[in-house]
């Protein structure tokens, strides 16, 4: 005979119920915890991922603002003191740096006194450079520099005493020494010797009385040399221009224009007069140099108000009477 099944009661089948609850919980909370332990765990890869990539990114650019932001913090420092700006690198600019001394402590100023201005130097006149040039082959003419190479020379006429230079060409020895007129072969009566003036002809710009007296005694002596100088008009506000060795005068028309007493060497233009006149016709031209010992020179010639040579007036050894 079947056995007659029996329902369970409410009981059981509520305790039942719980335990399947309490299971279903208890796998619901396994599986929450897993799910949420792996999303904790890729949350934290993604977001070192996000880290790593913004560090790149700013290391590559930085945000435009910040930059500017930068600069004009840069701009409101103060600049540094001389003494502490940084050294230049000599590899990357092409002058040599510099050490900058430190300032040192101002100390008061105190004002010199105002000396008063030196008086102004004495005006010198020098004359015009012209160049060197060949003697005029026309032996009747100055040189192209104006020199004069053709003269009537008397020497050696002895000096009164031993370096007596300077007071040689003082003293009139031979009375109107000035006024002479010499020619060619004339002779003169001194201390007791006959000596003739004697036509010479320079082969530089300078007389060579040594070479002229060759053979004769040069020391403490001095000469007299006279040329005629033809003019074909007036000429007015000129220079006449003299180097010597040693001391010297110059006489033009009786007049004595220029001296030198102290010893010295032959240079161009070592001693000038201003404000020369020729006058028309015949100028006489007389130039005594006195020699101590050594060399004996002398050289003269004429320039214009401006300092130009005087080139074309007529020369000669011979006077018109």
């Amino acid at each position: 005979m079947p056995r007659k099944e029996e329902k369970p009661s409410l009981g059981k089948r509520l305790s039942e119920w719980a335990m399947t609850g309490g299971v279903l919980v208890l796998v619901g909370g396994l599986v929450c915890a897993f799910v949420g332990t792996g999303i904790f765990l890729l949350h934290g890869a993604l977001a070192r991922n996000d880290d790593e990539n913004m560090v790149v990114r700013e290391g590559a650019s930085r945000p435009s603002a910040e930059i500017k932001s930068s600069a004009l913090e840069d701009l409101k420092r103060p600049l540094p003191p001389p003494s502490q700006a940084p050294a230049a690198d000599p590899k990357s600019v092409a002058v040599k740096p510099r050490e900058v001394p430190s300032a040192a402590p101002s100390k008061p100023v105190v004002a010199a006194p105002v000396a008063p201005p030196p008086p102004p130097p004495p005006v010198t006149v020098i004359a015009a450079k012209v160049p060197e040039g060949p003697p005029s082959r026309d032996p009747s003419r100055m040189d192209n520099e104006g020199f004069i190479r053709y003269w009537l020379i008397l020497a050696p006429l002895p000096s009164e005493k031993e370096k007596a230079g300077g007071a040689e060409v003082m003293i009139d020895r031979l009375g109107g020494e000035g006024n002479l007129r010499p020619k060619a072969e004339a002779r003169v009566s001194f201390k007791g010797k006959e000596i003739p003036w004697k036509r010479y002809k320079t082969p530089e710009y300078f007389i060579d009385f040594k070479k002229f007296v060759e053979g004769q005694p040069s020391d403490n002596v001095f000469a007299l040399a006279v040329a005629y100088v033809y003019c074909d008009e007036a000429m007015r506000d000129l220079k006449v221009l003299v180097g010597s060795n040693d001391q010297c005068r110059v006489y033009v028309n009786g007049v004595s224009v220029l001296q030198v007493e102290k010893s010295r060497t032959l240079e161009r233009d070592q001693s000038i007069a201003n404000g020369i006149a020729l006058r028309k016709g015949e100028n006489v031209v007389i130039l005594k140099v006195a020699n101590e010992n050594g060399g004996w020179q002398g050289c003269l010639r004429f320039m214009d108000k401006n300092g130009t040579p005087i080139r074309h007036l007529q020369v000669s050894s011979t006077p018109t009477q």
